[in-house]
């Protein structure tokens, strides 16, 4: 049997039969290591585990060709020691690719074998210097999600998870405002090159002290019809000290404001931000010459969600990502987004990772629901333009700089259903995109040309 045949197989029997199991056992209580161990409350252990099976037909990116597959496996270790007022966190993971190939895009958003991904300290006190609320001051190696998780994240989808060593102090006022700083430097995942990836070699990953990122960031109290505001300014000060870098000194300041979904409630956000700054062309070492950057990114979102059976909610999306309008201006107008998450505004990455935030304009439609307590289902509709005909795609990395393909990539369409069989314990997801390509996919000089492209996954979490 082809492998693509018997994967197909594998996503159409995976869900049915852990259905067919769970139908013939009582739901037990979870299983977790904390009470399996015996352990005392000063201290806590927890482990996850995930298989994501990933199957790709027609080759999007530059330079691939024909379509790929990889298992992919992650498993994080969680241990902390202390009280609520001090403890000690240290996490490790083990993120690897198998049944991959030599044409297989790995990287290391992909591949990072048996690291240290945080090692910190936790301290929280309240009223400090006569303020009333709570504070929370982490140090050390952490991941941290800010805001929309637009420009800072910790990865959910991703086989491999941002993290940073610094400083992370936030304040929650009795009065519902909050405020957060962040000073760090990013830890750089290591090996980084394909026949270490390949061969899921182990390197522990070193932070890069010729770096700095910090964020200063406050959040409302619930406004005028529970509406929140959010704002925030971030910095990112790269060198060649430690590791090549496109040597980006960006400062990225930006507003949201967001009501959450509630039931037989509009919700909406509304998030606008701008960059400016200098960046070099690419990290090579002969690379001198900074080019003023220019960069700004606009999301509108609009839901509904319904009080009815299976709590449907619609939304209607639209993104505008700024790109550079002339590679040979010696300016740049591409828009950054950092040390982002993507999933949940583009659909998956990882084999997939069709589309980022950068010269792209996109709108789009998305409808939510749960046919159980349990389970819970989305179908996703967008369509991408470039921003700018003469810069990059820039996660295909296909482009034309004369501007003569047209500026049109395709319509995506994603689904995916995620069923919790076990709380705490056993969850299963199945999912997909697919692409239609419009006229730049089969115009442009780097293009592929193996026409419309389809994704296909299914995935196994384990919790304990």
């Amino acid at each position: 049997m082809p492998i693509r045949s018997a994967a197909a197989l594998l996503l159409a029997l995976t869900v049915p039969a852990f259905a067919a199991l769970a139908a013939e056992t009582s739901r037990p209580t979870p299983f977790r290591l904390q009470e399996a161990l015996k352990l005392p409350d000063w201290l806590s252990v927890s482990v996850q585990s995930r298989y994501r099976y990933e199957t790709l037909d027609g080759q999007f990116r530059a330079g691939g060709q024909g379509g790929d597959q990889a298992l992919l496996i992650q498993t994080t270790a969680l241990l902390e020691a202390g009280s609520k007022q001090a403890r000690l966190g240290l996490e490790m993971i083990d993120a690897r690719a198998v049944l991959d190939d030599s044409g297989t895009p790995l990287d290391t958003t992909i591949v990072g074998a048996a690291d240290l991904l945080q090692a910190y300290g936790v301290f929280k006190f309240d009223n400090l210097a006569n303020l009333n609320g709570a504070n929370e001051l982490r140090l050390g190696r952490q991941t941290i999600d800010f805001g929309s998780r637009r420009l800072l994240a910790r990865n959910r989808f991703r086989n491999t998870i941002n993290a940073f060593t610094g400083a992370d102090w936030k304040f929650a006022a009795n009065n519902g405002w909050s405020s957060e700083v962040f000073v760090a430097a990013p830890v750089v995942r290591l090996p980084g090159d394909k026949p270490s990836l390949l061969n899921d070699d182990a390197a522990w990953d070193e932070e890069d002290f010729g770096t700095v990122f910090w964020l200063i960031g406050v959040r409302s109290a619930p406004l005028l019809a529970k509406a929140r505001l959010e704002a925030y300014v971030m910095g990112l000060h790269e060198s060649d000290e430690v590791f090549a870098t496109r040597n980006r000194n960006i400062v990225t300041p930006g507003f949201r404001f967001f009501r959450e979904p509630a039931a037989a409630a509009f919700d909406y956000q509304l998030e606008v931000i701008m960059q400016a700054g200098t960046v070099r062309s690419d990290d090579k070492p002969s690379t001198v010459n900074d080019l003023d950057h220019f960069g700004h990114y606009e999301t509108i979102q609009v839901g509904y969600t319904f009080k009815a059976p299976w709590s449907p909610r619609l939304a209607a999306l639209f993104d505008y990502a700024s790109g550079d309008g002339d590679p040979g201006d010696n300016r740049s107008g591409r828009f950054d987004s950092l040390f982002s998450a993507r999933r949940f505004d583009y659909g998956p990455t990882s084999l997939w990772g069709a589309f980022s935030r950068a010269n792209l304009v996109s709108p789009g439609a998305r409808v939510t629901a749960k046919p159980l307590p349990e389970v819970q289902a989305m179908l996703g509709y967008r369509a991408f333009w470039l921003a700018e005909e003469r810069d990059t795609w820039a996660a295909a990395r296909v482009a034309d700089p004369m501007g003569q393909s047209g500026d049109f990539i395709g319509n995506e369409f994603e689904f995916s259903v995620s069923w919790t069989v076990l709380p705490k314990n056993l969850a299963l997801e199945l999912g997909g995109a697919f692409l239609l390509n419009g006229d730049f996919p089969d115009k442009a000089p780097n293009a592929t040309g193996d026409g419309d492209s389809s994704y296909l996954y299914t995935q196994v979490s384990l919790a304990f």
